[in-house]
């Protein structure tokens, strides 16, 4: 049978009725636990969870994640009403029951059984979970299954496994996540939802059809759609002619919420009381709760002068109904929406609402805010949702448990609310919690600063983390190895973060090695923190210039976040859309074409977590932006480069002006490479107007953080150096190359592998602003240099550095060609040609210019030379090329075809004299 608390199921005593009181609205019928419509379109899910159930093992936990409205409830429902009639003993805790009533729950029961489903609903607002499981564990005898229903795992399911001893022994834990199904007929259950409704009304069911949309509705939003019509009424069979009834399932619940609004004026009036603020009233009283237990009374009267009176209050209990919360009457997601959309249209509501509430209101409050985050209403107002928060963590007591609850509601991907976390961890390391309760807070104060940008000041509380973790761990490795790691791997992000990258690898080695040896039936808790520290290795193996184990780490990350992607997506969500972005420093390494697929599907999924949340991931938006034009730009595709880096410097100024000391790093790189693909594409004016600012940020971040700064610094000088000469302005490019130079040396001594390559390429560089000083033999020295460097590392990785070495091989060539050594400057011509070869036959956009120019400057030193027939055929490739750029982009290319065909025409009558320089060929 079905057991439950004292107001577990007490609304729906007569389960098969669906009319409800004479005051009901209709929003009751949606409840999943009356059936009103009958079950369907679950039973792989069903069957999956009945097999989970009658498994041999003794002791089982399932978390079972799904958005609101998808179903959860309704499955768990019809699993328990099955099991009973195999002698089960199902038990539904639900989250209004106090500790008293589940344990009266958990020790009632007719007869004895030896088989015991659990289900705790809302799982993520119980800040008692963890004694309950352990409780559970102490009690049970047989067999014992216990699922969680949440929308989300988050941080309080991470928790559980250090928190509860219910893990004392051999415990089988497992995730699924539950969607709308693929294969799902909408508009067989909206007819069938609407047959059902109907029945219960006492009316007949209107002809249906549905507005299809991209994403697919929830089963509660079909419900939702359904009820509606049959409450608007219609024909059951149109008139000739004339369509059958469009229902919008997405607008659905919004329209019923309508409803009930004006149900509530309308009972309002009836009781002879004010109904200028009844919505405010109700808001009020479905986010701290309507009962006579734990009620905050004195806020609900502060709220509206509707519950000034007792008959106010009783009025609002009479909306309740018999189960004592008005946001039982309701689903859940209608409460939230209408708290929500009252916070966004009155914000200073908060003040009443918030101000003095006892420790259990406050937690309750907290709980629904977070979740109508997860499930936001539509719309464009947004409630202020963090700052409502804040105010609570306020209001919570000195418990470690009750702060410790609203810290596991947190979103923690792609990075937690730093402002907040900070504040609540600040309020439990002054308290006198559990040594693993203190180590925790310290690993998430870790993550607050570093969200904030506050890497120095989070390095204390990282290494105060992983002490306090090592001692905790050394008792239990299995119940605490992964804290550990978790502590090591802020550890490691913060040293890295500070440029300390050796320490930071020393760390996240070991907490990789912590996760890899723990055992294989824990991987359900240890894949969350491997994708983490996967992260943060990637990164460390980038700064220290060990590229294809960076590379190894991301696509493994990847892997795994996929996988909990599918388990859990409003957790990982977001986390594995930065793990797709997270390849972008590929871009330089060889590799633009899978980078730019990754950082599209990451942007994609950055841009449907913005719409479904309402909210702007401008930081995240605008680093995948950056990241895709440099993509973009790697494979000649400027234009679109410049439209990507355009959005994300737009993004990154409303950032900088908000908060400069976070921002005006990022705004500096926006502006450098916007200025970098603008030059490009030969707008060089608007170019130069860009570097110059980015390099005047970049001078003032090195003045505070050299160490930090110092790489980026070095390119702005370089790229303004390289626009100013195309401009013209000689004098003004050559110190900038130099400071470029002096700068990347310094950095490729102390870490030759991560900056050699840039060295390189500033030697070059600065090869060319003497040349164009009309100094060529001081321009052969930094040339031959960045020449000897670059050849070496294309032996080691020839992807990542032949572009360079084609560049850095042609600028050695027409500098030797300018102090006459024409048959060195016609090989070095020569290895140019061949590797642009290769190079524009995998990316044609990007290296066919270059490649006509190596051409048309070959084939010029080969008339010199005296050798037509060569110089013919590399002029004849380099007007070939041409002809089709200007085919492609008009007029940009019109001057170089001219010269290539001059070329080629002195190269058919090789009688007239070369040209001094052969530079701009």
């Amino acid at each position: 049978m079905i057991e439950r608390t004292r107001t577990a199921w007490r609304r729906i005593a007569n389960a098969g009725s669906v009319r409800g009181g004479p005051s009901d609205g209709l929003a009751h019928l949606l409840d999943p636990a009356r059936r009103v419509v009958p079950y369907s379109g679950r039973d792989a899910d069903l069957a999956e969870l009945l097999a989970w159930c009658r498994e041999p093992h003794a002791v089982q936990l399932r978390l079972t994640t799904g958005l609101g409205g998808v179903g959860k409830t309704r499955l768990a429902v019809e699993a328990a009403r099955r099991l009973t009639r195999s002698a089960w003993r199902c038990v539904w805790i639900r989250p209004s029951d106090d500790d008293a009533a589940v344990r009266a729950a958990l020790s009632s029961g007719t007869r004895p059984t030896r088989r015991t489903l659990v289900i705790v609903d809302d799982a993520a607002s119980r800040t008692d979970l963890a004694a309950l499981l352990a409780r559970l564990r102490r009690t049970a005898s047989g067999k014992l299954r216990v699922l969680l229903l949440s929308r989300t795992g988050r941080e309080w399911w991470y928790r559980l496994r250090w928190a509860s001893d219910l893990w004392a022994g051999d415990v089988r834990t497992s995730v699924t996540h539950l969607a709308p199904p693929h294969d799902q007929d909408e508009q067989a259950l909206v007819t069938a939802a609407a047959q059902a409704f109907a029945r219960g009304l006492g009316t007949s069911a209107p002809a249906l059809t549905v507005r299809r949309s991209a994403d697919r509705p929830s089963p509660l939003d079909l419900h939702a759609a359904a009820l509606v019509a049959v409450a608007d009424g219609g024909p059951a069979v149109p008139s000739p002619g004339e369509p059958p009834v469009l229902v919008d399932p997405s607008r659905a619940l919004g329209a019923l919420l309508d409803r009930e609004r004006g149900r509530w004026t309308v009972e309002a009036a009836r009781a002879g009381l004010p109904t200028d603020d009844v919505e405010d009233a109700v808001a009020a009283a479905m986010l701290l709760g309507a009962g006579s237990d734990g009620t905050a009374r004195e806020a609900l009267r502060r709220t509206a002068p509707v519950l000034a009176t007792d008959a106010g209050v009783a009025w609002l209990r009479g909306l309740a109904g018999p189960a004592g919360d008005i946001d039982s009457a309701i689903p859940r997601r209608m409460a939230e929406q209408h708290v929500a959309r009252r916070l966004a249209a009155t914000p200073w509501l908060a003040d009443g609402w918030i101000r003095g509430l006892p420790a259990a209101v406050a937690h309750r409050a907290a709980v629904l805010l977070c979740s109508a985050q997860i499930d936001p209403p539509p719309g464009p107002g947004r409630a202020p949702i963090d700052a409502v928060l804040g105010r609570v963590v306020d209001e919570l007591p000195p418990d470690p448990a009750v702060l410790g609850g609203l810290l596991g509601l947190l979103p923690q991907h792609p990075a937690p609310p730093g402002g907040l976390m900070e504040a609540l961890t600040a309020r439990i390391l002054d308290l006198d919690g559990t040594p693993a309760a203190w180590a925790d807070a310290l690993t998430h104060r870790t993550r607050a600063l570093c969200a904030l940008g506050r890497h120095q000041e989070a390095l204390q509380p990282a290494a105060e983390a992983v002490a306090a973790w090592r001692v905790v761990a050394a008792e239990d490795p299995d119940r605490y190895g992964r804290c550990l790691a978790r502590s090591l791997c802020g550890l490691g992000t913060v040293r890295d973060s500070l440029g300390r990258h050796a320490e930071a690898h020393a760390a996240l080695t070991e907490a990789l090695a912590v996760l890899r040896t723990s055992p294989p039936h824990e991987a359900v808790w240890n894949e969350p923190e491997l994708a983490l520290v996967l992260r943060a290795v990637s990164a460390t193996y980038a700064s220290l210039g060990r590229y294809a184990e960076s590379d190894a780490a991301a696509l493994e990350e990847v892997a795994v976040l996929r996988r909990l992607v599918q388990r859990d997506p409003v957790q990982y969500e977001a986390q594995l859309a930065w793990a797709l972005i997270g390849g972008g420093p590929a871009v330089d390494r060889g590799r633009p074409t899978e980078t730019l697929e990754a950082l599209t599907e990451g942007l994609d999924l950055w841009r449907r977590l913005a719409r479904r949340y309402a909210v702007d991931f401008e930081p995240q938006l605008a680093f995948a932006l950056s990241l895709r034009s440099c993509a973009l730009a790697e494979l000649g595709r400027l234009e679109e480069a410049v439209a990507a880096e355009t959005e994300a410097l737009e993004m990154r100024r409303h950032l900088a002006a908000a908060e400069p000391e976070r921002y005006d790093g990022e705004l500096a790189l926006s502006l450098a490479r916007l200025g970098a693909h603008l030059s490009g594409l030969g707008r060089v004016q608007h170019a130069y107007a860009l570097e110059t600012e980015a390099l005047a940020a970049r001078r003032r971040l090195a003045r505070q953080n050299p160490r930090a700064y110092a790489y980026t610094l070095a390119s702005s000088l370089s790229n303004l150096g390289v626009t100013c000469s195309r401009l013209g302005r000689f004098t003004e490019a050559l110190p900038l190359e130099q400071e470029a130079v002096a700068i990347r040396r310094d950095l490729a001594a102390e870490a030759p592998e991560r900056f050699d390559r840039y060295l390189a390429r500033s030697l070059s560089n600065l090869g060319v602003r003497y040349s164009d000083l009309g100094e060529p033999e001081r321009a052969v020295e930094p040339t031959r240099e960045a020449v000897e460097i670059l050849r070496r590392l294309s032996a080691d990785e020839p992807d990542r550095h032949r572009p360079d070495l084609a560049s850095a091989c042609a600028n050695l060539g027409a500098t030797y060609a300018d102090l006459g050594r024409v048959a060195e400057a016609a090989e070095l011509l020569r290895e140019s040609v061949t590797l642009l070869r290769d190079l524009a036959s995998r990316y044609p956009a990007r290296f066919r210019p270059e490649l006509a120019r190596a051409c048309s400057t070959c084939a010029s030193l080969l008339v010199t030379l005296g050798r037509p027939e060569e110089a013919v055929e590399h002029a004849t490739e380099a007007v070939a090329i041409r002809h089709a750029l200007v085919a492609m982009h008009g007029t940009r290319y019109r001057e170089d075809l001219d010269l290539s065909l001059a070329i080629l025409s002195e190269a058919c009558d090789p009688r007239g004299a070369p040209p001094t320089s052969v530079r701009s060929r």
